[in-house]
């Protein structure tokens, strides 16, 4: 069996709090996987728009897991969503 995607957290985890940018090293090892045929997916609640412009050297190379897993985008298109159903958000807040 071969791998095929990995998934990341990002703040914390491949950003280092208090830093804006990620480091040109994750950039070069995403860049490999995309050669090897790994697709690498950041996964983060932040927004699609946040997450793209953060790996904007490699965004094309990823499929992007964002706002806590409520949607994925592949190719700037927006390939699943998770949505809160509106009963149990109204559940919640009573």
């Amino acid at each position: 069996m071969s791998i095929r995607l990995i998934c990341s957290d990002i703040d914390g985890t491949l950003l280092q709090y208090g830093k804006k940018e990620l480091e040109d090293e994750i950039f070069e090892q995403i860049r490999e996987l995309h050669r090897r045929g790994i697709l690498f997916c950041p996964a983060s609640g932040r927004q699609y728009t946040s997450l793209r412009k953060l790996f904007a050297p490699v965004a094309d190379c990823c499929v992007f897991l964002c706002e806590n897993g409520g949607v994925i985008y592949k190719d700037e298109q927006c390939i699943a969503k998770n949505p809160m159903p509106r009963a149990l958000a109204e559940e919640i807040a009573n």
